[in-house]
């Protein structure tokens, strides 16, 4: 799955993933394979992605919290 979000510059963007042991996300550029991360944003847009650590059979249910303050 993949998202973007645009923050303005000089803010605190934190993302939190729940309901899966097996999942994380990656902010291009910034991170990789995290479930909860918050960092000092740039006036921009950002892309993630959030992918299985270990493929299944089935997909998994995850949550996504994103918050810019």
């Amino acid at each position: 799955m993949c998202l973007t979000f645009g923050s303005g510059a000089g803010q605190t963007a934190r993302l939190e993933l729940s309901g899966s042991n097996n999942a994380c996300f990656t902010i291009d550029d910034l991170v990789d394979c995290q479930s909860n991360y918050s960092f000092r944003t740039a006036e921009q847009m950002y892309r993630f992605r959030i992918f299985q650590l270990f493929p299944k059979t089935s997909a998994e249910n995850v949550s996504l919290r994103l918050t810019i303050q």
